[in-house]
């Protein structure tokens, strides 16, 4: 059932999230609801909103914002195009520019080869953009390409001129979104999704 406010949320979410954190728990989870997703997934849904709003757990099962955000510079927005509503930069980034891979704020890690693969079943399946992982279809894809070492040697690129990573850009349909976008307010992209994690060495 969708929950009408924090207040409503279950004990141990209200317990766990601050209160930002718990709006954005609470509007992914009513949004993965009305859509027609079974409680379990709206769950999982939540929590995905939560990490990728820049949250994660502390040692005492906590979630706190992350201070540290010089991962988030990659993913600003690049460039805007006033007249068309065109919005572009990276949406995921594998390897900064020096080759070092990038640990997101989940901690995790993604090669490039998974990263191309996620790309290419986006672009096949989805091709759409969201409102903060709540509200879907507020864009339409317009660019897409996966900079690999491999293609950007292709291309003539000097190494070590762009990073390992997926370059986007979206036609924003949503006027809303868009005055968002135009002011600011929404400066970045990021990527939702489900990955099978595995240990590294």
């Amino acid at each position: 059932m969708p929950y009408d406010s924090n207040s409503d949320l279950p004990k141990s979410v209200r317990e766990a999230l601050p209160a930002k954190a718990q709006s954005i728990f609470r509007e992914a989870f009513n949004s993965a609801m009305d859509e027609g997703h079974k409680e379990n997934v709206a769950f999982q849904v939540a929590w995905g909103a939560v990490e990728n709003a820049g949250y994660s757990q502390d040692s005492d099962g906590n979630w706190r914002k992350k201070s540290d955000t010089t991962w988030r510079r990659d993913f600003e927005v690049k460039k805007v195009d006033q007249e068309q509503q065109l919005v572009f930069g990276w949406l995921s980034v594998a390897y900064d520019k020096d080759g070092t891979q990038i640990e997101d704020t989940q901690g995790d890690l993604i090669d490039e080869q998974d990263l191309e693969k996620a790309a290419y079943d986006y672009n096949i399946y989805a091709r759409k953009s969201g409102e903060m992982h709540r509200k879907v279809g507020v864009g339409r894809l317009v660019e897409s390409m996966v900079f690999t070492k491999e293609k950007q040697e292709a291309l003539g690129i000097p190494e070590g001129t762009l990073p390992v990573g997926w370059w986007v850009g979206y036609k924003i349909d949503d006027l809303d979104v868009w005055e968002k976008v135009k002011s600011g307010e929404y400066s970045m992209f990021s990527i939702g999704g489900r990955a099978k994690r595995e240990e590294v060495s």
